[in-house]
């Protein structure tokens, strides 16, 4: 009892103490929960008609996973709370004085570190139940509301304890408070950091180095901070606490358990002596330094180098020798708290040193072979490649990751089981070639035992299309090229023609499926070489209208995908000609055009001398465009049928038929309503130009 009694009457005393930590953790939370609540809810307001359902969205963006506030709010409480409780670690004569106390260190530890939970816990209960008593009065208090606030309580609170924890560790090797809070930014920012350093290291002197990830894809789980945001995320995406999600907080949960464990160790060994001084431990010193100066060393000579015009690998030496000098010099003088020491240490020196040496050797002179490292190929189960440019449709929509982008999708899900091609044309991208036009390869390969690499290259594009176009014929490429292969159910379906025109379709179930069907075969049977020669009519765009009812309010999602329709789809065509009783390939044929202004970039030849004495002369070729303006009905029908609009206009290397050099303003009314003209870029085949505006225009093909 009397044991018991002291654990109380201390914890009282702490509270007391730490008052002015439990007003302020009110105050933030009231205003964060409640009033913000309330907030809301008043510009819930404004669209009557659908005031119960925005009331429901706006909670769950406010109180569930979507709201990044709270996640800073509960970062910083645990800052305050760490620091606020453990500081007096810095101060002889406060370790002292509760070091005397007639209670052991384990108890003493104990009563500190769950005052700072209750300092969190307590402001968090009491303002969620008052913004539940403002759901109530408005309406939208559910089970549904109720549970995920409870959920939301559990995950910031295990990130709580997660983030508290590893705070009291900075304390803890810490003797000073500005190298505490050092050393809280090291534990949750150098993680992120180095991982970055270390991608933008491959990123510049790797040539098939790949990187596509957005931040939370490529910073690891190597920072609380990162760990939290990530959980929110996936959370968010998956909007239900799921086994998945309970394992991963369990295992958090554990690692915290871990960390107060390791804080025990480090207070228990806590020599009043030590407080004052900048870092605690002496083992502590050496690691400290090392992880810090090689990072800045590396980090200033990529600054360097990048910043530089030439960016040449002059600067980045320079840069990395100052980095050098500047980081050992700083973190000397930190750590032993005296300028006078700044080039003390001179072995520890000579190690960073000789660290940062090595370390930009590997990258400047590729010692692990990373750009000329290929899996071999019996090693390989299938491959996944993109080409730049080619079958970039817009955003396809992932059943995980909702909207990405075509190449995401095609490394996710393409899957060539014969590699040959894709071996023999990453060979052919090493070979020098006088082709003025490359192009982008991506090849993500999956090996039999399960790992993946990824690798990217520049490849000649005329050189290559016939291994080009062996790869993108294969049934394979075309299935794992866009989900539209996947049974899914598409709610409506939409037709933009080559002017911009949106027209809805409407069908039912049987038609789409009929229609679908017919557009994947036509698709799938489009060879590359019938495409490079062709430009799309128009678009159709496949939506999905989804009642999500996971989420804790039911709403309607909207998902899109677009695809090109090319005038060789004759049987899609012939369906939304009938579904649509309109003619969907009349372009420009069923508008009043104005005019049509025809404009040539004629190249021509200067020629400047010389200096030297030598005969031959630098050639330099400059741009003239030569324009021509129709008017008359009769010229303009000549260019109506072939005119392709710059929006459809597959205007890169795959689209060699393309006149590039002489393309065609047109000013048009888009319907009688019209008071004003439209103008559209178009271009045409180089056979399909009009032999008068090849006259008019002194055209010859360059």
């Amino acid at each position: 009892m009397i044991l018991k009694s002291s654990f109380f009457k201390i914890m009282k005393e702490e509270m007391k103490r730490r008052i002015w930590s439990i007003a302020l953790a009110m105050f933030v939370l009231f205003f964060t929960f409640p009033v913000a609540w309330m907030v809301l809810l008043e510009n819930a307001r404004m669209d009557e008609k659908q005031i119960d359902i925005r009331k429901l969205a706006t909670f769950y963006q406010y109180l569930g996973p979507e709201n990044y506030f709270i996640l800073i709010v509960v970062i910083v409480g645990a800052l305050i709370c760490g620091l606020n409780g453990f500081c007096y670690m810095h101060s002889k004569k406060q370790v002292d004085f509760y070091h005397s106390m007639p209670v052991k260190r384990e108890r003493l530890f104990l009563i500190k570190y769950v005052a700072g939970i209750l300092i969190y816990v307590v402001p968090y209960v009491v303002n969620m139940l008052l913004a539940f008593g403002v759901s109530a009065i408005n309406g939208v208090l559910s089970q549904k509301v109720i549970s995920l606030g409870l959920q939301m309580f559990l995950v910031h609170f295990v990130f709580y304890l997660l983030n508290y924890s590893i705070i009291i560790l900075a304390v803890l090797l810490t003797g000073n408070f500005v190298i505490n809070l050092l050393g809280v930014a090291v534990f949750l920012f150098y993680g992120p950091t180095a991982q970055i350093l270390l991608v933008s290291l491959k990123d510049t002197f790797y040539e098939t180095y790949y990187f596509n990830a957005n931040f939370f894809e490529f910073a690891g789980n190597n920072s609380p901070l990162v760990v939290y945001a990530k959980y929110l995320q996936q959370f968010n995406i998956k909007q239900s606490m799921d086994v998945l999600n309970m394992t991963q907080l369990l295992i958090i949960f554990i690692v915290t358990a871990g960390f107060v464990v390791l804080d025990l160790i480090l207070y228990k060994r806590f020599a009043s002596e030590q407080a004052g001084k900048a870092l605690v431990f002496k083992w502590f010193e050496t690691i400290i330094k090392v992880f810090v100066v090689v990072p800045t060393g590396l980090g200033f000579a990529l600054l360097f180098q990048i910043i530089s015009y030439t960016n040449s690998l002059g600067w980045f030496v320079f840069g990395g020798l100052v980095g050098f000098l500047f980081a050992n010099a700083v973190m000397e003088m930190v750590v032993n708290m005296d300028f006078r020491k700044a080039f003390a240490h001179r072995i520890l020196w000579a190690v960073n040193g000789t660290l940062i040496f090595l370390a930009s050797c590997i990258f400047i002179f590729d010692l692990t072979g990373f750009d000329s490292y290929l899996p071999k190929e019996s090693k390989v189960e299938s491959a996944a490649v993109y080409f730049g440019n080619l079958d970039n449709e817009g955003t396809i929509v992932d059943k995980e990751k909702g909207h990405i982008s075509t190449e995401k999708y095609q490394l996710m899900h393409m899957k060539l089981t014969d590699v040959k091609p894709v071996f023999e044309l990453i060979k052919r991208s090493k070979m020098d070639s006088s082709e003025y036009r490359y192009n982008r390869l991506v090849v993500k390969f999956t090996l039999k035992n399960g790992k993946t690499v990824y690798r990217q290259y520049l490849f000649a594009t005329l050189d290559n299309q016939d291994m080009v176009e062996t790869i993108y014929d294969t049934p394979e490429y075309r299935e794992g090229s866009s989900s539209l292969y996947l049974d899914r159910k598409w709610n409506t379906i939409s037709f933009r023609d080559n002017i911009h025109e949106d027209k809805e379709v409407q069908l039912n179930e049987q038609q789409k499926k009929e229609f679908l069907s017919v557009f994947r075969e036509e698709q799938k049977a489009m060879s590359l070489s019938d495409k490079k020669n062709s430009v799309p009519i128009g678009y159709i765009a496949l939506y999905q209208h989804e009642e999500d009812e996971s989420k804790y309010y039911n709403t309607i999602s909207f998902k899109w995908e677009e695809y090109s329709v090319y005038p060789s789809y004759s049987q899609s065509i012939q369906l939304l000609n009938q579904y649509m009783q309109e003619d969907l390939t009349v372009g420009f044929l069923d508008k009043k055009v104005v005019s049509v202004k025809a404009i040539y970039n004629k190249l021509e030849e200067k020629i400047y001398e010389d200096t030297s004495d030598s005969k031959d002369a630098d050639k330099v070729y400059e741009i003239h465009p030569v324009e021509k303006l129709y008017t008359e009905q009769k010229d303009i029908s000549e260019f109506l049928p072939n005119l392709k609009p710059g929006s459809m206009a597959n205007m890169d290397e795959w689209a060699t038929s393309l006149n590039q050099d002489l393309y065609f303003q047109v000013e048009y009314y888009f319907n009688d309503r019209d008071q004003y003209t439209t103008t559209e870029t178009c271009y045409m085949f180089t056979e399909n130009v009009p032999d008068f505006v090849k006259k008019d225009l002194g055209y010859s093909q360059q």
